[in-house]
């Protein structure tokens, strides 16, 4: 009996419809022919079906798909039927049928054009193709799909289950044009790559000009997915373009004397999720214990993963803080080997020859520059950790002999090595200082940052060898070399520290340090040489110990900047005595000091951070100095930098504090909704502005107190006026504002009104971009125009012109009138606390708000009318 699936009558005008079979067992040539002429009614030629056929098929088939002419209701069908049912006798166990009744106007593509500019008209003969949302194996790139659909180059790859059966490639052949069929000929280029060894395909396009929403393109998609499912299953999928490789696979095939290509479809990569649920242990796991994927495919997987990981500015991989010791380095040395091994298994197989080595023209690989960056940081980070193998390094060190224009790669390259501690690599590294002389304020430009990150990877060896190259930096004169000097200084002071006593450095050392103090006008340059000038001097005997003190004291500063005297403060501690103890009113003003930098929010989020960063190193030089309240903050800061120089203090002092959780856009979509909803309500973690714009994309109605509360902390640490926020602050206002506008209710309304009323000009900003139309904001907005601030007050006369003449925009004019304040309030204000609130409320003096909102009224301008 023959197991039917689909066959109904026609839908609407097919634009195309085929039906697979399958056989009981594998059949030749003539079996296929036999087959076909008995469903010969099912099918629209079958002559020319079967002339299409080659002579001689390599491999006996047991599934094929074929063309199909739906029947109509009644006779038609019933026929069908019983044609399908007596197929048995021809060996057909299985039939599925498949159609798409609906279709756009075909049309003749010119390549050169952008063809979705031009079908503007183009309408659905019977409504748009089938779609769904959701299917029973798992996605990659779904439903981030959604937001980043690309007309170039669109498709979805998979990995189906069990072995590949014969005939397989005519069935994926019959779905892809089952998929692009209705479309009308809106692409340029279409085929489907069938990896037969690792039993995949990729259906793909590309300039996929289409009139339709990415949601229904991509959810058409899965349409077409879910019915590939229903004949072979799927076990996973991943939505993607075709590479460079696959679209002129045919071409290069048909040259003469090129070998024959086997492609290599990856189908999906489990790992993604399997590493934001557990990190690198759960990856270990997975890989030795599952056996649906081949060596060559998790090799692939790891890569991909790696590169994933490298180029997230924040990823969740720090989501747990491993103390563990030993077991901790193994397993990851672990993950390194198995990922080795099975590139080494994949690399064999010749599959990754179009995988980019890092080399090239660095003016033309802006992507393998930020891979590059990233991956270095990774690296680094790993090396610090002590998990990544110490070999790496007789393989990089080779590199520090090629120059390259911008030097991306030997900038990350002597990052890793300082990281590993490679002492090997010091001589190599002396010799990068040596052959790359600064001449000149243009030369600076692509040396200055690799000699500084050349001196900080010889400061964390500390090899005594370096002393000399890195005294010739910190002496070299002129401001071009001004970059690299801290950098190099502080190396000196580590490598000094290295050596038995007594230790001295040349007076033009010090004498480059103070010079520059005094005469340029850079308060960061100045922090930072100021501390590596503490630092040095506490290497030297006493009686220059002594001297460099003096000297420190009788050189001004050329610009009177906190951070700076800061800096100063403590590098005179350092070249003193070495300690505050025993000077209650130097270590007072010096606890004060670092408190302010620790904890004050300055203009604006950079210089914010550079204000912290010459506080942490103050610290570290001076750890009795901090409070570990000051601390904790920062260990929820962004900036992985900060995150782990607090955290080494904490632990210094004895308060260490676990790690906070991580996240970004990928790491929140794994969560299911009732950990989001929660996770958005924990102040302590990071990037909680990705899980509220989450919370925001699913519409979750059980996060929206949670979002609220966020928003409101917000608006109570924000400066006021003019002061910027803080970049994760505003990104989370600009979030919620996004995702709680769908529905005003009250706690939204109360949120929307308090950030309009706020003496912050930035707190509002998302909010304003595109105000909602309700009046119960009309009173906060009255206020919005009260402040007087550029576009922001244009945008509120706007928004109240529409409300002109209501009895709630009559109630709030009568609230929105102040009289001018004169000299004498001014003065009897001065000294009185509650006179003016410092954040919340904005109180600004307007003769009559409401007679400017009348003359926007009045002008009948189209910027008065607002949808």
């Amino acid at each position: 009996m023959v197991r039917v699936t689909g066959l109904e009558p026609r839908q609407g005008e097919p634009a195309f419809a085929f039906v697979v079979l399958r056989l009981a067992e594998p059949t030749d040539r003539d079996g296929l022919v036999a087959v076909i002429r008995h469903l010969s009614s099912l099918i629209p030629d079958a002559d020319a079906f079967i002339a299409e056929l080659p002579d001689a098929i390599e491999d006996a088939m047991q599934i094929v798909g074929m063309p199909w002419t739906p029947p109509a209701p009644g006779p038609d069908l019933e026929e069908q039927y019983r044609l399908i049912e007596a197929a048995a006798g021809t060996g057909v166990d299985a039939a599925w049928f498949f159609q798409t009744g609906t279709s756009l106007p075909t049309v003749v593509v010119d390549h050169d054009d952008d063809v979705h500019d031009n079908d503007e008209l183009a309408v659905w003969s019977h409504g748009p193709p089938p779609e769904v949302t959701h299917v029973r194996f798992p996605v990659d790139g779904y439903p981030a799909i959604l937001d980043d659909l690309d007309w170039e180059d669109f498709g979805v790859a998979f990995k189906l289950g069990g072995p590949s059966i014969a005939g397989e490639s005519t069935v994926l052949l019959g779905f892809h044009a089952l998929w692009l069929a209705p479309y009308g000929g809106r692409y340029r280029n279409a085929s489907v790559t069938v990896d037969r060894i690792h039993h995949s395909a990729h259906l793909w396009v590309d300039r996929f000009g289409v009139p339709c929403t990415t949601d229904q393109q991509a959810h058409h998609l899965l349409w077409v997915l879910s019915k590939i499912d229903e004949v072979v299953p799927v076990l996973h999928a991943r939505f993607g373009g075709a590479t460079t490789a696959q679209k002129f696979a045919g071409l290069m095939e048909d040259t003469e004397g090129s070998a024959e290509v086997t492609p290599f479809v990856l189908g999906g990569n489990p790992l993604l999720a399997v590493h934001a649920a557990g990190g690198d242990s759960a990856v270990d796991a997975w890989i030795d214990t599952q056996t649906t994927w081949s060596n060559e495919e998790v090799a692939q997987m790891l890569r991909e993963l790696a590169i994933d990981l490298v180029t997230q500015p924040v990823t969740a991989a720090d989501n747990v803080h491993d103390d563990s010791g030993d077991d901790a380095d193994d397993s990851g040395d672990d993950a390194d080997d198995s990922a080795d091994d099975s590139a080494d298994d994949s690399d064999d197989d010749g599959a990754d020859d179009d995988v980019p080595d890092g080399g090239g023209d660095d003016d033309h690989d802006d992507g393998s520059q930020h891979i590059t960056r990233h991956a270095g940081e990774l690296l680094v980070a790993r090396g610090r950790a002590g998990l990544l193998d110490p070999r790496a390094a007789d393989a990089l060190r080779p590199l520090l002999a090629t120059s390259q224009r911008f030097e991306h790669r030997r900038r990350a390259v002597v990052d890793i090595l300082g990281a590993l501690r490679d002492r090997a690599s010091v001589a190599a590294l002396i010799q990068v200082l040596d052959d790359n002389p600064i001449t000149s304020p243009l030369d600076a430009i692509s040396k200055e940052d690799f000699l500084a990150r050349t001196a900080a990877a010889l400061g964390e060896i500390g090899d005594p060898a370096a002393i000399p190259a890195l005294a010739r930096l910190v002496a070299a004169p002129g401001e071009h070399h001004d970059e690299a000097r801290p950098a190099a200084a502080n190396a000196l002071a580590s490598c000094l520290a290295a050596t038995l006593e007594p230790r001295d450095v040349d007076d033009a050392v010090l004498d480059a340090i103070l010079e520059t103090i005094r005469e340029r006008g850079d308060g960061p340059l100045a922090a930072a040489l100021h501390l590596a000038y503490g630092r040095l001097a506490q290497q030297l005997p006493a009686p220059r110990r002594a001297e460099a003190h003096r000297r420190l004291v009788e050189t001004t500063l050329a610009r009177d900047d906190t951070p700076a005297n800061l800096a100063r403060e403590v590098a005179l501690v350092l070249a003193g005595t070495g300690t505050i103890t025993g000077s209650a009113g130097t270590g007072q003003r010096l606890r004060a000091m670092v408190r302010e930098g620790l904890t004050r929010v300055a203009y604006d989020h950079d210089t914010t951070l550079r204000s912290i960063r010459i506080a942490l190193r103050a610290v570290e030089s001076l750890p009795e100095l901090a409070d570990p309240a000051d601390l904790a903050w920062l260990t929820r800061f962004a900036e992985p930098d900060i995150r782990a120089r607090a955290h080494a203090i904490l632990a210094q002092l004895g308060r260490p504090l676990p790690a906070a959780q991580v996240f970004d856009r990928r790491a929140a979509r794994t969560l299911d909704d009732a950990t989001l909803a929660r996770l958005i309500g924990e102040p302590g973690l990071v990037g909680r502005a990705a899980l509220i714009a989450e919370a925001g994309r699913r519409v979750l109605a059980a996060a929206r107190p949670a979002i609220v509360r966020a928003a409101h902390d917000v608006l109570d640490r924000s400066g006021d006026h003019e002061a910027m926020l803080l970049d994760p602050d505003a990104h989370l206002l600009e979030a919620a504002v996004t995702a709680l506008r769908r529905d005003l209710d009250e706690p939204t309304i109360r949120l929307f009104d308090r950030m309009l009323r706020h003496s912050n000009v930035h707190v509002k900003w998302e909010l304003l971009d595109d105000p909602p139309s309700d009046p119960r904001l009309i009173g906060g907005m009255f206020h919005v125009l009260a402040q007087q601030w550029g576009w922001q007050e244009k945008t509120a006369k706007q928004w109240l012109a529409r409300f002109a003449g209501t009895a709630a925009y009559q109630e709030a004019r009568k609230h929105a009138i102040a009289p001018p304040r004169g000299p004498d309030d001014e003065a009897d204000d001065a000294g009185d606390d509650n006179a003016r609130p410092a954040h919340d409320i904005a109180v600004v003096a307007v003769p009559d708000v409401a007679a400017e909102v009348d003359d926007v009224v009045d002008d009948g301008s189209d910027d008065a009318t607002m949808n």
